[in-house]
């Protein structure tokens, strides 16, 4: 049986910074425990001592949809391993990096792919613009 896999606390820190406002029904408190408030909220929320903790294809959907950022993972059957890449979703786009991860799943691998692009890619450009404009 398939379940959906769930980012990680540090994920879930990450796209709060970058601004992830989907309403979820699981969350990280914020001292670490993860958590179901039965109900979807923004968990993000300013007011909200929470981190919300969406599933990883939500997360990818996401990024996918507010920095046309596409996050895909694939196996190396001779090197027997998962890794993942990215791909802007634009006319015309080459796969702009594509990382040797070397992990045991295909959810490490998007993990991986998720933390990578929002520390290395979106955060730096959320945060140059909220210094912008002072927010």
């Amino acid at each position: 049986m398939t379940t959906e896999e769930y980012v990680t606390l540090e994920t879930a820190k990450y796209l709060k910074r970058a601004g992830f406002d989907i309403p979820c029904k699981r969350c990280f408190l914020i001292n670490g425990l993860p958590a179901c408030s039965g109900q979807e909220e923004n968990h993000n929320h300013v007011t909200c001592n929470a981190y919300s903790r969406p599933t990883q294809g939500l997360a990818a959907c996401w990024i996918r949809e507010k920095f046309k950022t596409h996050i895909f993972t694939w196996y190396d059957s001779k090197e027997d391993y998962w890794t993942y890449g990215t791909i802007k979703v634009e006319k015309d786009s080459d796969p702009e990096f594509c990382v040797e991860v070397n992990a045991a799943t295909c959810e490490k691998a998007m993990e991986t792919g998720l933390q990578d692009v929002l520390y290395y890619k979106i955060l730096p450009i959320v945060e140059y613009e909220k210094e912008a404009t002072g927010n």
